[in-house]
């Protein structure tokens, strides 16, 4: 396939598995939008190996049939499945360091073999490749990779997987065996494992939720002074990714932190708010 060909299957794959993701990005310049829609397609793909149900065998197999063709790729071999060529391409023309597409790698690899975390420290780990180096990437492709600006894409990156993890922790534990809650949060707040596997709803739950939605908010604080060094028409959609995101946090706490009966997420009509927002500030 050519280039075209590529973006335009990566924007499909980018509608259908991150909506939040594609709403925002197709607010960037044209350029940039397509080398962004391919890279999340590069990310999605293995992603979905990992967390697609398959078994573990299968997962190891068709990841390490993915890691090979990107080696190949990025050692300028051409490859039949030509998005590792285009996603090479276009890591050379952002001067994006291929180590960060190792360390999403080995992240997804993570993910096959390590289904809890220990510590915050150990869990920044594996952030580290699971969104911060996407932080990063992005940054190459908008052509401000910039010192200054790096904590915060780090920061950013860090509170989204956290959302994440909070908004998807039912469904990580039921169809994956992963919780992603740091032990040591666990343990501060006396919820054990086997609450998690059983949906426990406590006053232990809810006070454990509320000191992991006080780290994503301390992140963001963060964030936000990076973002806002940004130009316009980069800035505009990642403030509306970032308010999209800090919306699940307000569902979840509307919801009295019960994420076992409800996968919280914004409404049409509060999406169109945060856009307005968005606008001015």
């Amino acid at each position: 396939m050519n280039y075209q060909d590529i973006v335009y299957y990566s924007k499909l794959i980018t509608k259908k598995y991150g909506s939040n993701y594609y709403y925002a990005t197709s607010l960037f310049p044209e350029k940039i939008r397509e080398a962004v829609y391919v890279y999340y397609a590069w990310t999605r793909i293995p992603d979905e190996y990992v967390d697609g149900g398959l078994t573990k065998f299968e997962a190891n197999k068709k990841l390490a049939h993915w890691k090979h063709e990107w080696l190949q790729a990025s050692t300028g071999q051409k490859q039949g499945s030509s998005i590792h060529n285009h996603m090479h391409r276009l890591f050379l023309q952002y001067k994006v360091p291929l180590q960060y597409a190792e360390d999403f790698l080995f992240a997804m690899q993570q993910d096959i073999s390590q289904v809890r975390y220990t510590s915050y420290n150990e869990l920044e780990k594996y952030t580290h490749g699971s969104a911060v180096v996407v932080g990063f990437t992005m940054l190459c492709f908008f052509g401000l990779y910039k010192k200054n600006l790096l904590p915060g894409a780090r920061a950013l990156g860090q509170a989204m997987q956290l959302i994440n993890f909070l908004r998807d922790i039912r469904e990580d534990v039921d169809d994956l065996g992963r919780i992603y809650i740091p032990q040591e949060d666990m343990d501060r707040y006396s919820v054990l494992e086997e609450d998690i596997i059983k949906h426990v709803y406590s006053d232990n739950f809810k006070r454990l939720m509320k000191f992991e939605i006080d780290r994503c908010r301390a992140l963001y604080k963060k964030a936000w002074p990076a973002i806002e060094k940004l130009p316009w028409r980069i800035k505009f959609p990642i403030r509306i990714a970032t308010r999209n995101y800090e919306g699940v946090l307000k569902e979840i706490e509307k919801a009295d932190y019960d994420i076992w009966n409800t996968r919280h997420g914004l409404s049409k009509i509060k999406k169109l708010v945060v856009l307005i927002r968005s606008l001015f500030v």
